[in-house]
């Protein structure tokens, strides 16, 4: 591949775990998922020279970046999944990879020239998948089915949900945490701040891992996530910005995150419009769950998770789950086995800033009490002059995404009345913005929920 890629950091694990999947000829169909720029791209063209080296001319790259905004021809009868001219340049640059689905009697659709089909003991690599995920899924289900040595791997942020398919779920780079180790190379040894370090470097040589900024550079490294495209933006960004400076303005949201960086494999200009494209795809209930667990701290229960949003039993369950699939959430194995879910904090800004943004008609506020949390005396959340109890209401709800209108509705009162609460929210908690009211509300402020009526 093109040297101007740079070096994969912090992903030896996964690569090895990958070439041992796609050596086993038994797995027919792969699936490297993951949340919004966390490098399934990067996974994907690393290993492909590997698979040329290996298996020859039985390698097929299919790049879908291009189709963004495009639809994809089909037919009914299709089964016969074909590939375009490939190059050897970066995914995002090279000539539109199409999906081109035959007539059944072989002839091209609409007079396009015929392209080469992938063969019996083909290797078909499909890198951002989500653009055509459905007519993905109908053609390589029918491909396998028809093709016994047919063998597909995507690179996507949803699976396919077909037959067969199995998931291969990347996580973040490892982060320093709130308990970063005492010694600078030990921290430097962190795979976030690894990547950070190298790619800032590249163009900043004077940004090294000291004493006087380990505290910025993990802090910069935590709140990125860990993920390789925001930290990749981060690090174009370090050519304008200091360090506390750049720090200072992802505090507020995700508008920092953005631009052309050398290594990046995305096709998305920002992080905002990578994590909008699977924001997008949800139904308006979806949304309104997400922005009303994006107030809550870094884990939460079921508990929690029913408090918040007013669902239970299996309506909650199933909205959870499928946040999930589309890796908006995390979830991991809490106490007896129960499931612990968290938000990236780039998705949690990124949904706390978005109805804001939006041209979207607003969703009607539900009806019913308003899940309110209860600050714990000194709490790093809880302001120095304190809020009213009406003023909590209405500081929850502008975290929870709420415009001015909704809070209205929600608490019954006038609209210019929301306004003036939501400005002495503002004032009393010393927020510019009503993403810093959020991040007030969610550092270590929700520690226990009470029911308060919307009057």
């Amino acid at each position: 591949m093109n040297p101007a890629l740079g070096t994969v950091i912090g992903r030896d694990t996964e690569l090895d775990a990958l070439r041992r999947a796609l050596r086993n000829p038994a797995l027919r169909l792969l699936t490297i998922t993951g949340p919004p720029g966390v490098g399934k791209s990067r996974l994907l063209t690393a290993l492909y020279p590997e698979l040329v080296a290996e298996f020859g001319e039985g390698v097929r790259f299919l790049d879908f970046a291009a189709r963004i905004g495009h639809g994809v021809q089909s037919t009914a009868d299709s089964a016969c999944l074909c590939v375009g001219r490939l190059t050897e340049l970066r995914p995002a640059e090279r000539d539109p990879a199409t999906l081109n689905l035959f007539q059944s009697g072989g002839e091209p659709m609409c007079g396009q020239e015929r392209e080469q089909p992938v063969g019996k003991g083909a290797l078909v690599l499909i890198d951002h998948a989500e653009p055509v995920l459905e007519e993905i899924a109908r053609v390589v289900t029918k491909s396998l089915a028809a093709r016994p040595g047919l063998r597909v791997v995507l690179a996507c942020r949803e699976p396919l949900r077909v037959y067969g398919e199995r998931l291969f779920p990347v996580q973040p780079l490892a982060v320093p945490g709130s308990r970063p180790p005492a010694e600078l190379a030990e921290l430097g040894r962190i795979a976030s701040v690894r990547l950070l370090l190298d790619r800032v470097t590249a163009t900043r040589p004077d940004v090294v891992l000291t004493g006087d900024n380990r505290e910025v550079i993990t802090e910069l490294s935590n709140g990125l996530d860990g993920l390789p495209l925001a930290i990749e933006f981060a690090a174009a960004r370090l050519r304008l910005f200091q360090l506390r400076a750049l720090l200072n303005r992802l505090r507020t949201g995700l508008d920092i995150l953005y631009g052309g960086a050398p290594h990046t494999l995305s096709y998305h200009r920002s992080m905002k419009a990578a994590i909008a494209w699977s924001h997008g795809r949800l139904t308006e209930h979806e949304r309104d769950l997400l922005r009303r667990l994006a107030v809550l701290t870094a884990g939460f229960d079921m508990a929690a998770a029913e408090a918040v949003s007013g669902l239970g039993g299996g309506a909650l369950h199933d909205a959870l789950q499928r946040l999930a699939e589309r890796n908006l959430i995390t979830v991991a194995g809490g106490p007896d086995g129960e499931p612990c879910f968290s938000l990236l904090n780039t998705i949690r800004l990124y949904v706390l800033q978005e109805p804001a943004g939006t041209g979207e008609p607003e969703a009607p506020a539900p009806p019913g009490p308003v899940p309110v949390p209860v600050p714990v005396a000194g709490s790093p959340g809880e302001p120095e002059a304190g809020l009213t109890r009406r003023e909590h209401q209405v500081a929850v709800l502008v975290a929870q995404g709420l415009t001015n209108r909704q809070i209205a509705r929600r608490l019954g009162i006038a609209e210019w009345t929301a306004v003036n609460h939501v400005r002495n929210v503002m004032r009393k908690m010393r927020c510019s913005s009503r993403v810093h009211v959020a991040n007030m509300i969610t550092q270590g402020s929700v520690r226990e929920m009470r029911e308060v009526s919307g009057g």
